[in-house]
């Protein structure tokens, strides 16, 4: 079946789909879209450039989606979460919509250039809180998998079709196009974020302003290198942020729920699941089966979750020892003096551990200590905050490891036999779970779903940006990545800030 494709706009007379509508005996769009006619008024549309060292080669531009190629290389084509997706209820005319106002978007263009999933997850979550300030709808883009695919993505003639899969494949909350409201609340369709598909169709060209990010920063004298004495600290956001619709009713994907809800007896010792991750509907479809598995759900009792990065990251680590880095963005909430003269610092947490330096050791070596942990330091780091749980909360008592890696097989059944020689009762990890083809293409997503609902976790807390990201962003700002957005999404969700741990 051909993937249905919206109408890119051309001036003000644009061609739009009108959802929700029976097909049309001889319409060319599969789906049930059909078409209208009509004019739109100015739109507030806002697109922020990124600028790069160097203009991005021709080849490196993200391919064009083909449900008949993606299926020719076995990847899975999510041509029923892309339907749904094209059918949410702000894609709608905007003459359509409540009211006489029109929407305004905000579009990072190249968002997710360059960048690995954790990478582009935490971009879009911060940008769905700038764009939720701002007053206007988020513009979602599709993950690409440009690196690392998961699948086979080079044909034939020696072309590559990357691997797109759709934000609500990950997502089901505010970033993905959800309500930014309360159940019991409503909000405006206006403010709810599109898809990039959806904005290039209701944006015309004219109406579009430009923002280059490299330039604002550079007004705001915060350019690299300089020496100006305002310095932006990313903690500094939490009381808005960590508020902030885009992070409260954050959620993962139905096709997440139905993961966890499937693989539940490696995760808990309790027959009967949760309502968070027991189906609702009647039919076995990702949008109707299963519910979105929010991030305030109840966290699975007993279970630590571990994340352990192993294959390329030592090599990655010794870089980040070499130049002495802290512990990243949020992971910096434990750091004595991080909060020093803030006015809001009691609206911030406090973790527990910080990057600290014992006597006798080179800063070097502590990184190093933090990133790249032995197998013993792991087994001993996750026996003292068992330790740790028992005596400090009540009902805590950990008794199951999850350990969410890229190492081999043979490391991480290694690793998994001396935890359970120290006393954990059951161990599991990536490798144990049941995924069918596309929960496959968001496996990572799961990993970090089943992190962010374990009833204490583990990770490493010092990370940098990417080469890609350093090209690409002249700011002083530093951003959160895999353990970060754990640890935004768990403090958001609820989760206390002494059941954040790292290595």
């Amino acid at each position: 079946m051909a993937d249905p494709t919206f109408v890119p706009a051309t001036k003000l007379s644009l061609e739009l789909p009108t959802m929700n509508h029976p097909p049309k005996p001889r319409s060319r769009f599969p789906l049930g879209l059909t078409w209208t006619r009509f004019s739109v008024g100015v739109l507030g549309c806002i697109v922020v450039l990124w600028l790069y060292e160097q203009a991005q080669p021709h080849y490196l531009r993200p391919s064009a989606f083909s449900p008949e190629l993606a299926q020719e290389l076995g990847q899975p084509t999510f041509l029923g979460i892309r339907s749904y997706e094209r059918n949410l209820p702000q894609h709608v005319p905007p003459n359509l919509l409540e009211g006489s106002e029109l929407p305004r978007y905000l579009f990072f263009q190249d968002e997710t250039w360059g960048a690995g999933l954790n990478n582009v997850l935490q971009e879009q979550l911060l940008n769905t809180h700038l764009a939720y300030l701002s007053e206007r709808a988020y513009v979602f883009p599709p993950y690409v998998a440009r690196d690392h695919p998961p699948f086979p993505d080079r044909l034939p003639n020696g072309l590559r079709h990357w691997l797109h899969v759709p934000m609500n494949a990950f997502l089901a909350g505010p970033t993905a196009g959800a309500s930014l409201a309360d159940e019991d609340q409503s909000d405006s369709l206006l403010r709810r974020a599109v898809s990039v598909e959806w904005w290039k169709v209701v944006c015309p060209e004219k109406d579009i302003v430009v923002v280059k990010a490299h330039e604002a920063v550079s007004e705001m004298g915060l350019h690299a290198g300089s020496d100006s004495p305002t310095r932006i600290k990313m903690l500094e956001l939490w009381p808005s942020y960590g508020q902030s619709p885009g992070l409260k009713r954050f959620a993962w994907s139905p096709l997440i729920t139905a993961v966890l809800s499937r693989n539940f007896h490696l995760l808990s010792s309790d027959a009967q699941r949760p309502p968070s991750l027991t189906p609702t509907g009647e039919t076995p479809d990702e949008f109707q089966y299963y519910p979105p598995y929010r991030a305030s759900a109840p966290p699975i009792p007993g279970l630590l979750g571990i994340h352990v990065r192993r294959a390329d990251f030592k090599s990655h680590c010794t870089r980040l020892a070499d130049n002495a880095w802290n512990y990243n963005a949020w992971n910096q909430f434990g750091e004595p003096g991080a909060l020093a003269g803030q006015a809001n610092a009691s609206a911030i947490p406090v973790l527990p551990d910080f990057l600290d330096v014992p006597a006798r050791k080179s800063r070097r070596a502590a990184v190093l200590d933090h990133c790249w942990p032995s197998s013993g330091a792991i087994i001993k780091r996750a026996h003292d905050v068992r330790r740790g749980a028992r005596a400090s909360f009540a009902t805590q008592d950990l008794r199951r490891v999850y350990i969410a890696s890229n190492g081999e097989r043979a490391w991480v059944e290694e690793l998994a036999a001396g935890l359970r020689a120290d006393g954990w009762e059951v161990l599991s990890s990536s490798f144990d779970l049941e995924l069918t083809l596309a929960e496959q293409a968001v496996a990572q997503a799961v990993d970090m779903s089943v992190l962010t609902s374990a009833e204490s976790f583990i990770k490493v807390g010092v990370k940098c940006f990417s080469p890609c990201i350093l090209r690409r962003r002249i700011s002083p700002l530093s951003v959160p990545q895999f353990s970060s957005n754990v640890v935004q999404i768990r403090l958001a969700g609820g989760r206390g800030p002494g059941m954040i741990h790292f290595w």
